[in-house]
C-alpha cells in the first residue's frame, strides 16, 4: 500500500514536473512565436520601406535621365562657349595690335606734320629771299637806268676792244685762240680769291667749249644740260672784269663781255655766288654794247 502510495506520489510528482516543463515549453514556444511574428511584422515594414525606397530611387532615376541629357547639352554648350572665348581672345589681341598700329600711325602723322611745318618755314624763308631778290632786281633796274651814261662810255670802250691785244685784268688771257685750256687754267689757279677763281674757271670752260664741265660747276636749278648747252654752243669769247664784293664774301658782281655768232662785245652786269663749290647766278642785266 505504501509502495503504491509512493508510486502514485512519484507519478504525481513526475507528472507535475512534466506538466510544468511542458507548460514552460509552451510558454517559450508562444514567446518565440510572438518574437517571430514581431520579426515578421518588422520585416514586412522593412520590405515596405525598401519597396518605397526602390520606387523613390526609380523615380529619381527617371528624373536623372533627362538631367543627363541636359548635362550632355551643357557640355556641348560649354565647348561652344570655349570656342567663342578663344575667338573673343583672338579679337581682343587683334584689337590690341590694331590700337598699337593706330598709335604708331598717329606718331608718324605727327612727324609728318612737324616736317610739313618745317617745309612751310623753309617755303616762307624762300619767299622772303625771293622778295629780297625781287627788290634787288628792282634796285638793279633803277641802277641800270642811272648807268645810261656809263653804258655809253662802256660802248665806246668795248667798240675798240678788238684792237686791244691785252686781256681784261681779272682774266689772264687774250681770247679763245690765244692759248690752250690747260695753260689758261694754270693762269686762273694763280688767282688768290677762291670765289673769283671758281667764277673764272666756269667761264673759261664756257669759252673753250667744255660745256659739260661748265654745267657741272653750276648750282642745280632743274635746268637740263641740253637747254644749257643750246645757249652756249656758239660762244666765241668771254671777258670778265671789275669784280666787287656784293653783300657777302661769297657773292661778287662783275662785268662780262660776251661774243658769239650772233652778238659781239655785248656787256652784262652779273651777280654770282659760290656756294658748296658751285656757282649760282643771282641776277644779270644788259648794260651796253651790241656789236652789230
Amino acid at each position: 500500500m505504501k509502495f503504491l502510495v509512493g508510486v502514485l506520489a512519484v507519478a504525481f510528482l513526475f507528472s507535475g514536473v512534466f506538466g510544468f516543463s511542458l507548460y514552460s515549453q509552451l510558454s517559450d514556444s508562444r514567446r518565440v512565436n510572438t518574437d517571430i511574428e514581431e520579426e515578421l511584422v518588422r520585416l514586412s515594414a522593412d520590405k515596405l520601406k525598401i519597396e518605397s525606397d526602390r520606387a523613390r530611387v526609380l523615380g529619381q532615376l527617371q528624373l536623372i535621365e533627362p538631367l543627363q541629357e541636359n548635362v550632355a547639352l551643357l557640355e556641348k554648350e560649354k565647348l561652344i562657349l570655349k570656342e567663342q572665348l578663344l575667338e573673343a581672345n583672338a579679337k581682343t589681341t587683334a584689337e590690341a595690335d590694331l590700337k598699337v598700329q593706330v598709335k604708331n600711325h598717329k606718331q608718324e602723322i605727327n612727324l609728318l606734320k612737324a616736317k610739313i611745318k618745317e617745309l612751310e618755314s623753309v617755303v616762307s624763308d624762300s619767299s622772303n629771299v625771293i622778295e629780297s631778290l625781287e627788290l634787288q632786281v628792282g634796285s638793279s633796274t633803277l641802277v641800270s637806268e642811272d648807268l645810261d651814261e656809263e653804258s655809253s662810255n662802256i660802248d665806246d670802250f668795248y667798240s675798240s676792244a678788238e684792237e686791244i691785244a691785252s686781256p681784261p685784268p681779272m682774266l689772264p688771257r687774250t681770247g679763245i685762240d690765244a692759248q690752250p685750256l690747260a695753260q689758261l687754267m694754270a693762269l686762273i689757279e694763280r688767282e688768290p680769291n677762291p670765289v673769283i677763281r671758281k667764277i673764272l674757271r666756269y667761264y673759261a670752260y664756257l669759252e673753250k667749249g667744255e660745256l659739260s664741265k661748265a654745267f657741272a660747276l653750276r648750282k642745280e636749278d632743274g635746268r637740263s644740260f641740253e637747254s644749257f648747252a643750246s645757249n652756249y654752243e656758239t660762244v666765241a669769247q668771254i671777258d670778265l672784269s671789275d669784280f666787287e664784293v656784293w653783300e657777302s664774301d661769297d657773292t661778287y658782281k662783275f662785268l662780262i663781255t660776251y661774243t658769239d655768232e650772233s652778238v659781239k662785245n655785248t656787256v652784262y652786269r652779273m651777280v654770282m655766288r659760290v656756294i658748296d663749290g658751285k656757282v649760282e647766278t643771282l641776277a644779270s642785266w644788259h648794260v651796253g654794247g651790241t656789236g652789230k
